[in-house]
Formats: structure tokens, sequence, C-alpha cells
């Protein structure tokens, strides 16, 4: 069930529909009751860095590490390329240091 959610917020992501990726993403947790892994969390993060919203993937990034979820390479990605995209060069130099210590803290802002 949670990998078919999981594509859905993929090919979301895809067709640059942030907004449902992330409702789907907070229906897993509500309706369904299912915790969101790494991947689900990274497949929506990578829709709103597709749909230009850096301050919703950068809530997404927190929200994830705030839920005890360890982040990868690929989340960090995604939300850095997020800030990038979206003008916020400063917000994703700031979770550069998360990445070399290789720990859950990030020096979001």
């Amino acid at each position: 069930m949670m990998s078919q959610q999981t594509i859905a917020i993929a090919q979301l992501g895809r067709a640059t529909q942030w907004r449902d990726a992330c409702l789907l993403l907070d229906r897993m947790q509500t309706a369904s009751g299912l915790r969101p892994n790494i991947f689900s969390y990274s497949t929506a993060i990578s829709a709103c860095e597709k749909g230009g919203q850096w301050q919703q993937a950068l809530t997404l990034f927190q929200d994830m590490l705030e839920g005890g979820i360890r982040h990868d390479i690929i989340s960090y990605n995604a939300t850095i390329s997020a800030c990038e995209k979206g003008g916020s060069m400063a917000t994703s130099t700031d979770l550069v240091p998360g990445i070399a210590r290789g720990n859950n803290e990030s020096q979001c802002h």
C-alpha cells in the first residue's frame, strides 16, 4: 500500500502537482495510518522542487527529520535543489554541514 502511494506521489511530482503530492503524503499518515518513509518524503520534496516550492520542500525536510526519519543524499539533494531553484541559495548552503556530518541535524532557517 505504501509503495503505491509513494509511486502516486512521484507521478504527481512529474506532473508538477506538488500540492496534491503533499496532500497524499499527509493522508498517508492521517487517513491510512501509515508512516511515510524516506522514499515517500523524498518524492514529495522532489515534487515541490519541480513546482518551484522551496519553502514547502524545506518544511517537508524538517518534518521528516523531526519524525525521526533518517535522511539520505537523495532527500538532501532534492531539498538543496528546491532551495536553489527557488532563489534561496543561502538556505541551500545551510544544509551542507548536515551532509558532511552525516546526521539528522540540519542548519535550516
